[in-house]
């Protein structure tokens, strides 16, 4: 049976610094309630600033298993209250909306999200895998990034080392968007998943903005060695939302 799914990855630039901390407060309330209703059809709902030099700058990526949790979520009245906050084009400067579907979602949601604004992009690797395995604690790594130069040699790179790279990784999309930029999103269980699929490669030198989401946990000295061509930020929790839903269990979707 094929996984759906739903995708979705925005840069947002607010106007200021108050109108960041408004849109980040609205989704922290969103986040809030899908915990505490146990909407775990939401697997990612992160917000943050992936710039500590521009603040007023905000990235949202966001991972849903269905068109019906998509629909559940967006017209719940508690949450859509909020996210009339984040559309208000008093705060909004603007933003680029890239959006990765499984073949299944109907036309209704790609014609509705497209009003807003949102890209179809055509990932140049995907993998979705939430029946997962893990023999480690569920303590959930999300890294991301972002590179204008040197795709070339990311490419090939990723085409040589997609079997190991998605070995044990809940999901990872690695797609250029509308401005030509390439971007990786993956999300794996445990900072123990990913050394067991990276530890056997090692990631070319290239210049990449690149940020990991460990959580409670704190970077081992091993990850940040596998890592250390990228030179990422390594940082605990998105300032809303979260890396993974604390409430999702697989088996659900067995």
């Amino acid at each position: 049976m094929q996984m759906t799914f739903i995708f979705n990855f925005v840069e947002y630039t607010c106007f200021d610094l108050q109108g960041a901390d408004r849109v980040l407060h609205a989704l922290k309330k969103a986040a809030q309630y899908q915990i505490d209703n146990s909407i775990t059809g939401v697997v990612t709902y992160h917000f943050s600033r992936p710039s500590a030099e521009e603040p007023e700058k905000l990235r949202f990526i966001e991972f849903y298993t269905s068109e019906k949790v998509f629909w559940e979520h967006a017209m719940e009245p508690t949450v859509s209250k909020e996210l009339a906050i984040t559309f208000d084009p008093a705060i909004r400067k603007s933003f680029s909306w890239s959006a990765v579907y499984s073949n299944d979602i109907e036309t209704r949601l790609k014609d509705t999200v497209a009003t807003l604004q949102a890209i179809e992009v055509t990932p140049v690797y995907k993998h979705v895998n939430l029946n997962y395995r893990s023999k480690s604690k569920l303590e959930p790594v999300l890294f991301v990034g972002k590179l204008s130069k040197g795709q070339e040699i990311l490419r090939i790179f990723l085409e040589q080392n997609k079997n190991l790279l998605s070995e044990s990784a809940i999901y990872q999309f690695f797609f250029e968007d509308p401005a030509r930029d390439f971007h990786m999103i993956s999300l794996w269980p445990s900072q123990a998943d990913i050394i067991q699929s990276l530890n056997q490669v090692d990631l070319p030198e290239i210049e990449i903005q690149s940020q990991i989401y460990t959580g409670k946990e704190k970077p081992t000295n091993r990850l940040i060695m596998i890592f250390k061509p990228w030179d990422p930020r390594f940082l605990a929790n998105p300032e809303a939302g979260y890396c993974f839903h604390p409430k999702y269990d697989p088996r659900r979707m067995q």
